[in-house]
């Protein structure tokens, strides 16, 4: 028999090896709240019991990341004439992600304005600098997670689509 203990809890269960010492524990009946929590077991057999094992660790993590901001980088200001071909948004998220490439992201504009997200370079794990390129036309660019981005956590959740709150550049006439 294979006793299996949660540190915060004790004993949560037992089970049974096979003829080769391997043996499972399905505790997926009970419901565990974000955070980290530890587990090991002990091996008895009559009244003989083992040390027990080491500690395994499981996290638990279902918050997604999240855009906390979308800013201007490069240039700073918010007005931007013909004669500037790129610009660059900061992009801070709340938690480290992956998978964060060009196609993570889109662009919204108004008027006739048009640019396409050419690149994404890495600050940190959770500030990405995104270029906006082809810049034409006249109106408001906006930069965007894109509807189906890819971007997850190191838990799989994913990065919501969607974000109003980013600053905005204004390409205008000279």
């Amino acid at each position: 028999t294979i006793n299996v203990s949660r540190h915060d809890l004790g004993t949560v269960g037992s089970t049974v090896a096979d003829g080769t010492g391997h043996w499972t524990f399905d505790y997926s009946g009970t419901t565990l709240a974000n955070g980290i929590y530890l587990f090991n077991a002990a091996a008895s057999v009559g009244g003989s019991s083992s040390p027990y094992s080491a500690d395994y660790a499981v996290t638990i993590d279902t918050t997604a990341p999240t855009v906390a901001s979308i800013n201007r980088l490069t240039p700073t200001f918010a007005t931007i004439t013909p004669s500037i071909s790129s610009v660059v948004y900061r992009v801070t998220l709340t938690k480290q992600a992956y998978n964060v490439t060009a196609g993570a992201f889109a662009l919204a504009t108004t008027g006739d304005a048009t640019g396409a997200v050419t690149g994404v370079s890495a600050s940190s794990g959770t500030v990405f600098d995104v270029t906006v390129g082809s810049l034409g036309g006249q109106g408001d660019l906006r930069l965007e997670p894109a509807s189906a981005n890819g971007v997850i956590d190191a838990a799989g959740n994913p990065l919501a689509a969607g974000f109003p709150g980013g600053q905005v550049y204004t390409r205008a006439a000279v």
